[in-house]
């Protein structure tokens, strides 16, 4: 805190980086200026029998959102399915909504056209924009349930040309034109209607299920886009967006339009609890989806009697898993906030929150609130452009990552000032990022104990041999023998900080103040702080840290007591003994090893699982080793020296190697043997039995993402550990993904579905 309270005060602008899911993509503090995004509600549910108060949700959740400054509210177009079920002809809720509210813009997230006659649409919404005193909005969509159609005397085949041309007759009637119909003699006559609306034009979206006619053609009559991210990814979903905005501009329409895009929300400050919370209903909800797409499956040459209840399981939680992970605002704001930054990058304008997808109401309510915070983060006022970042501090791990994930080096490129702390510089990266970069490094070194920074290394000074500098102002540094005796240069001791950012002590444990804070044996009256670390000074008056005197370890920026994890692992049951340190792995990265000596085969995943319970992901080990007995020094004590290292020629894996069986599993095992260095992989080898850990495990899933868009988290590597189950849960996916994807008719017509 003092550091950043110290910056501020001295009139710099500080951005501190969300925890977001996935560290990258810092090319987002780039923009120019950071757009508006509105939020609204969305509202698709299936139909719940046993509820004596059916619309409580509804209208509790529009009040809040009527209240607290949100957009708009959408409901749907019946189906004749319970998939929907609550919503018949959307003008009828449409003016119930209208006359509960005050400020929320009431719309249809869709009117089916052609189930309806023109002169009934302009007319019903005309009626609701006047009790909302002028606050409609109209999504217009061609149909895809054939079912529906026993409404209409439209062929079910030309749907789509049949919207287009009510929407052209409806913008006509809403501005004051009229249309000529048939009466009951025969005879011609022309119809205008009432009551006239409040709003001189009437706003109007086209639904896009992810056709690129659709977005083409709704930028060819000036309309807006209402579409979802259902069975289309981020980057489709940019290009169709960039379709869209040229048709405007071609068409000769003013302004960009509006993009809205529907998601899945509800949000907690939980990231697990939520999505725990929502896993059920979420996949309740897709199943009633999935009776309801049995004719887009037909379609497409799949039935749905092809698909046993297995395999539809699997799908379903698969769905879920994506959808949260990437695709949907379920989880914690920090998250979240990740996709709606994402989502506003590619040009989307609104997001609507279907929010009524089986979740309990009180729930749903309290989710409002966090929802509403990620809202206001969001809003113009609230979000204004901050200046060019020209300076950033960061963990060397951090930046390593940044440097190969590669979606960061805009602002990497842009920033003058580097400050690197929180774990050793190792030379290599120091080298890596001045070949890439014009910026100044400084390797910065404190304990929270001495107030965060005690020494820095300018850049002129990391020339030569790697070290933490010289101290700062108002700051002591001594080099100590077990005696406190000074130590000449060369020598290795312990260092002590003192000086004015010393402080008092840790609260409430005096035993542990007293151990760690001492007398100044060359400073009347000062105070000095027992790092625990392992120094020496150099010939030019810079100190070089050499690691650790005790054995508490760093490890990625986490200062880490083995002991605590080696007491977790000893109470899982047959373990007899364990010990925990920190290894350097051939790819160069710091690595916790768990060596055991057990009375029977354990299974690391289990192990891990165990763990979990427990601890912070930082300290769950990444490698290993079952040994019979740990080796002894001549006095009796464990010689850590002689424990093997777990990636030595020798240690063979727990499992047989068994080679990829298919072009998907081999496209796993490159990627695996890339990021964990290893020459071969079989598809039975465990990820962390084979030197995976959290560090490498984010390497992992970005390049998984980068290459197929599956939305993947870091959790997804515990639940699929090996090659041959993240292989098989991604042809899942990848399955569902095509499942999803618009079939082609024969005569070249878009075939629309939504499926909210």
């Amino acid at each position: 805190m003092l550091e950043l309270l110290w910056t501020l005060c001295r009139g710099v602008q500080v951005v501190i980086h969300p925890s977001d899911r996935i560290p990258g993509n810092l090319d987002r503090y780039t923009e120019e200026a950071p757009a508006t995004v509105d939020f609204s509600l969305f509202f698709f549910s299936s139909y719940d029998h046993g509820s004596a108060n059916k619309y409580d949700l509804l209208q509790s959740s529009v009040r809040y959102a009527d209240e607290h400054g949100f957009r708009a509210v959408w409901t749907p177009e019946r189906h004749f399915h319970e998939f929907g079920g609550l919503y018949p002809n959307p003008s009828v809720i449409g003016a119930a909504l209208a006359v509960s509210t005050r400020r929320l813009e009431i719309r249809s997230g869709s009117v089916v056209a052609p189930l309806h006659d023109t002169v009934r649409i302009a007319e019903e919404w005309a009626v609701v924009d006047n009790l909302s005193g002028g606050r409609v909005g109209l999504s217009f969509a061609p149909g895809w349930n054939a079912n529906d159609f026993v409404l209409s005397s439209t062929s079910y085949a030309s749907r789509h040309q049949r919207m287009y041309e009510q929407i052209a007759e409806v913008r006509r009637l809403w501005e004051g034109g009229s249309i000529t119909r048939t009466n009951g003699f025969g005879q011609e006559v022309s119809l205008q209607v009432y009551p006239r609306p409040v709003q001189a034009t009437l706003p109007v979206w086209v639904t896009a299920a992810g056709s690129e006619e659709s977005f083409r053609s709704a930028g060819a009559i000036g309309a807006h886009v209402l579409t979802h991210l259902l069975g289309q990814d981020l980057e489709e979903l940019a290009g169709k967006i960039r379709i869209y905005r040229e048709s405007r501009r071609q068409h000769g329409h003013e302004g960009p339009g509006t993009v809205t895009v529907m998601l899945h929300a509800y949000l907690g400050t939980d990231e697990e609890a939520v999505l725990a919370a929502a896993e059920a209903p979420f996949i309740s909800y897709l199943k009633s989806s999935i009776g309801l797409s049995r004719i887009m499956l037909e379609e497409s040459g799949l039935k749905e009697e092809d698909i046993n209840e297995e395999l539809k399981e699997k799908i379903l939680r698969n769905s879920y898993r994506r959808y949260a992970g990437g695709s949907a605002l379920i989880g914690t704001r920090a998250g979240c906030r990740q996709l709606v930054s994402r989502l506003r990058h590619i040009g989307v304008n609104e997001v609507a929150c279907l929010v009524d997808f089986g979740i309990a109401e009180d729930k749903v309510l309290q989710g409002l609130e966090e929802l509403d915070l990620l809202r206001q983060e969001f809003k113009a006022t609230g979000l204004a452009a901050h200046r060019p970042i020209t300076m950033m501090q960061s963990t060397p791990s951090l930046l390593r990552l940044l440097e190969e994930e590669g979606s960061s080096a805009k602002v990497l490129g842009s920033l003058r000032a580097l400050l690197l702390g929180g774990e050793p510089l190792p030379a290599p990266l120091l080298a890596q990022l001045r070949s890439h970069y014009n910026m100044s490094v400084y390797n910065m070194y404190g304990p929270t104990e001495t107030t965060i920074w005690s020494c820095v290394c300018p850049p002129a000074a990391l020339d030569g041999q790697v070290s933490i500098g010289r101290p700062v102002l108002n700051t002591r540094v001594y080099v100590l023998n077990s005696h406190m005796q000074l130590l000449p240069v060369g020598v290795a001791g312990e260092l002590y900080i003192g000086g004015e950012g010393v402080t008092p002590g840790y609260l409430h444990r005096e035993a542990l103040t007293a151990e760690r804070f001492v007398e100044d044996p060359f400073v009347a009256g000062g105070r000095l702080y027992r790092t625990g670390d392992l120094a020496r000074w150099l010939p030019d008056g810079r100190l070089e840290c050499l690691g650790r005197l005790d054995d508490q370890v760093k490890v990625r920026g986490h200062r880490i007591e083995p002991g605590e994890i080696e007491a977790a692992l000893q109470q899982y049951p047959g373990v007899e003994r364990a010990l925990v340190m920190v290894r350097k792995d051939p790819a160069g990265d710091h690595v916790l090893v768990a060596y055991l000596v057990t009375a029977a085969p354990i299974s690391p995943p289990s192990l891990q699982a165990h763990l979990s319970r427990t601890l912070p992901a930082y300290m769950l080990p990444g490698h290993y080793v079952k040994l019979t007995s740990f080796p002894l020094t001549p006095n009796g004590k464990t010689d850590r020296k002689q424990l093997p290292e777990p990636w030595a020629q020798g240690l063979k894996p727990a499992t047989v190697y068994v080679a990829p069986r298919n072009e998907l599993e081999q496209a796993f095992a490159d990627i695996w043997q890339t990021v964990l260095g290893k020459e071969r992989i079989g598809i039975h080898d465990d990820f962390f039995e084979q030197g995976g850990q959290s560090l490498k495990a984010i390497r992992l899933v970005t390049q998984i993402n980068k290459r197929w868009s599956l939305g993947m988290g870091i959790i997804d590597v515990f639940s699929y550990p090996t090659v041959a189950a993240m292989a098989d849960w991604a042809g899942t996916t990848l399955w569902l993904k095509d499942a999803d994807k618009e079939p082609v008719m024969q005569d070249q017509e878009e075939n629309e579905k939504i499926i909210f």
